[in-house]
């Protein structure tokens, strides 16, 4: 139960802990975590009863194991989870309230700076854009209006990605130990814009070397938006998009329901054996 507890811990807060008499005090964040983590480690029952409406459906899951043990945890789970069709509605909602907030707030930002991207993945920044970079670009100097601290832990961040780098090189290198140095079939089309302009110095090679590193900056940013988008970016805090009406597009949210309604009734009026089609919805955070 460590995730139930490890959101106990961040949102005690949050989590109204029972009902006050008037001239009662409300108890400190650290009380309510040491009650509710014995509640939580003696009667998961008691415990969903008293505060299971508070947490979201991906913290209630960590009680799956205990329905067939517990009838109080069944019966809970049962008012508290959401319908298949409503985590089908509360996926596409979490999804469009993230895809609001990438376009608010990511797009254009830091976020997808080449320092911040070669952070997030060191290896797929090297594959997309790394290897194609000249040594004095990647011995790039500081920010000069970057302090002392900033550049240290600058320097930390750089040392680190060329590590994980260096790492999934020695391990590729393994793998394909036995194919031949000097293949030129194998040479990637990046590989061979490169040479042909360091070698020649052709105007016409550099541009179409500098299109090409365009296209796999794009290429990087759009995985990452899509990695961003599937909840995989392990430094960002979800919760605060996700729990968040702010992000809500109203617009698509009615277009959501309104597809929903008709794909329940196309399936409520298909006959038995026949084969549903799929939904053909993209919706705006297609790109």
């Amino acid at each position: 139960m460590d995730t139930v507890s490890g959101y106990i811990h961040e949102h005690a807060n949050e989590i109204p802990f029972k009902a006050l008499k008037p001239d009662e005090m409300e108890v400190s964040a650290a009380e309510k975590r040491q009650v509710m983590q014995q509640v939580l480690e003696h009667d998961h029952g008691l415990f969903l009863s008293r505060w299971g409406r508070h947490l979201p459906p991906g913290i209630l899951e960590a009680f799956e194991p205990f329905r067939e043990e517990d009838y109080e945890v069944d019966f809970y789970l049962k008012q508290l989870l959401p319908t298949p069709q409503q985590q089908h509605m509360l996926r596409s909602i979490i999804h469009n309230r993230r895809y609001e907030y990438l376009k608010r707030h990511l797009r254009g930002s830091t976020y997808f700076s080449d320092e911040s991207m070669q952070q997030h993945d060191p290896v797929l920044y090297e594959h997309f854009i790394g290897q194609h970079m000249t040594q004095d670009e990647k011995d790039r100097p500081h920010d000069p209006e970057e302090n002392l601290v900033q550049r240290i832990l600058g320097n930390m961040d750089r040392s680190k990605a060329q590590e994980q780098v260096q790492k999934q090189k020695t391990i590729d290198e393994e793998q394909f130990e036995e194919e031949e140095e000097d293949s030129d079939d194998d040479d990637d089309d990046g590989d061979r814009k490169m040479t042909e302009a360091n070698e020649t110095g052709k105007e016409q090679d550099i541009e179409e070397m500098m299109t090409f590193r365009e296209e796999q900056r794009e290429e990087l940013v759009r995985l990452l938006e899509e990695r961003f988008l599937a909840g995989k970016d392990t430094q960002f805090d979800y919760a605060k998009v996700d729990q968040n009406e702010a992000y809500d597009d109203m617009a698509q949210q009615e277009q959501d329901l309104q597809d929903q309604y008709f794909d329940d009734e196309e399936s409520d009026s298909a006959p038995a054996g026949s084969i549903p089609q799929p939904s053909v919805y993209t919706g705006e955070q297609d790109y």
